[in-house]
């Protein structure tokens, strides 16, 4: 586990000192994939490109840019929006908005002056985009900025926001945990020093809870009005992905590869398991069930009360988070002979994609 867990830490120090563009191989990649899908397509941005995968048969439909650029790498999950349009941020400091349906571009926000590492929270009022340099960036659909909310670090973790839509919270690699204004984007507060970088999506529990993870190895509860603390819970590694809270409980991984079920009332722990290697994606959840991606080749199907289900071996490195598409989850490993699995929900593998060079 440790050698697991220092090739990580490694992987953290590469992408953070020379996020810039990769090589055209599909193998090359300092990132991992990011997922997106609708009824018809999966969208896999990985690398130099993205490429819609049609759901049924597995086959590509599209890629954007028709021919790879050495200029442009892709890193985060793709966002759909309710208008009709596939974001996908860059790390040439660029956010990215594609027809979904044959990939052409409809407009380019070029505003960051830093590599765009996580995916853009989008509600109602407008796309919100953190960015490398500290800042939040608030557009409208066409892309036009509104304002922007800077920050004392990095910003590598997506967005929150509250029921309402009218906070959002902004977990920092400064150690602090931002609330700001979803209208004006104004700050409402700023916690104290988490005493550890976040790079995890805050959890925003509607009992008032903001719940982050930290490379100090901790699970920190804040209030979501005032930001004081409410709980914390000691992890054994490194808390790199974001949980995900249902019914009074957060489950989350860490870097040493164990699964944590926490009571969101109090922090305490509901169980824990250690299914396999390193786990940097959030879990995905369904009504009775946790899949898990990890570093070793192997999705681990975990009920709710921390019982492994099943396996499925899909091979390669697996960084990033599941995400289902209608009866399918789709699994997008690394350093595999494919980009991109579907297997049905107990775990059958229905079809894979590798692009054509």
């Amino acid at each position: 586990m440790k050698s697991n867990k220092t090739m990580i830490v490694l992987l953290f120090i590469l992408i953070t000192a020379t996020l810039s563009a990769c090589g055209g191989s599909y193998y090359s990649a300092t990132s991992w994939p990011g997922l997106a899908a609708d009824t018809q397509y999966a969208y896999l941005a990985y690398n130099t490109q993205v490429f819609a995968v049609n759901l049924e048969t597995g086959e590509e439909s599209w890629r954007y840019p028709e021919k790879a650029s050495n200029a442009i790498t892709f890193f985060a999950d793709p966002v759909l929006t309710e208008d009709g349009q596939l974001l996908v941020p860059s790390y040439d400091h660029k956010l990215y908005s594609l027809d979904p349906q044959n990939g052409n571009q409809n407009w380019v926000f070029d505003g960051s002056t830093d590599r765009l590492i996580a995916s853009p929270l989008v509600t109602e009022l407008g796309i919100f985009q953190v960015s490398a340099d500290g800042s939040l960036y608030a557009l409208d659909f066409s892309g036009n900025l509104d304002w922007t909310f800077k920050t004392g670090g990095p910003l590598w973790a997506r967005p929150t926001a509250d029921a309402g839509c009218t906070c959002l919270f902004l977990a920092s690699m400064d150690h602090h945990v931002y609330a700001v204004d979803t209208t004006s984007g104004d700050l409402l507060w700023k916690s104290e020093d988490l005493n550890g970088a976040l790079v995890g999506a805050p959890a925003y529990d509607p009992g008032g809870l903001v719940i982050v993870g930290t490379f100090g190895s901790e699970v920190i509860a804040l209030d979501a009005e005032t930001g004081a603390e409410s709980w914390r819970f000691t992890t054994e590694g490194w808390v790199w992905s974001g949980g995900v809270v249902d019914q009074g409980t957060i489950y989350l991984g860490d870097l040493d590869g164990y699964v944590y079920s926490l009571d969101i009332s109090d922090g305490s722990q509901n169980w824990r398991i250690q299914p396999g290697g390193p786990i940097i994606g959030s879990p995905l959840l369904t009504e009775d069930q946790l899949y898990i991606s990890t570093e070793n080749d192997t999705v681990y199907l975990v009920s709710l009360d921390g019982k492994v289900n099943d396996t499925e071996v899909v091979g390669g490195t697996l960084y990033a988070s599941p995400f289902v598409a209608g009866d399918l989850i789709l699994i997008a490993p690394m350093n595999s002979d494919i980009l991109l699995a579907a297997i049905t929900p107990t775990g059958a593998q229905q079809w894979t994609f590798m692009p054509e060079k």
